[in-house]
């Protein structure tokens, strides 16, 4: 992501374009759908966007408010005893997928 000029943020706030999520209901995806100009997406978002060395549209991999407008897909809908707010897993997965397109 920072090759093709991302900014990597701790927390989500003003100015942050773009929030890439595992999946939706965490606290990061939450903030994401609440900040203006921000948009909520899918990790595919991420690997097309590197694999293609271009920023991709968003539309194909939206979540949230922003998915089939503002509909949320059954997909992405948990049930409360599946849903975690914690944001540990979404930084993980970050992690992961930076260090995969890092060693390719």
């Amino acid at each position: 992501a920072q090759s093709l000029g991302a900014k990597m943020k701790d927390t989500v706030q003003y100015g942050v374009t773009h929030v890439v999520a595992a999946k939706d209901g965490t606290d990061k995806a939450k903030a994401a759908t609440k900040t203006p100009g921000c948009v909520l997406v899918k990790p595919g978002w991420l690997m097309e966007s590197y694999w293609s060395m271009s920023r991709r549209p968003v539309e194909p991999f939206l979540m949230g408010r922003g998915s089939s407008q503002g509909v949320l897909k059954e997909s992405n809908i948990e049930t409360a005893s599946d849903a975690s707010t914690n944001d540990s897993e979404d930084d993980e997965f970050a992690a992961a997928l930076e260090d995969e397109f890092m060693s390719s």
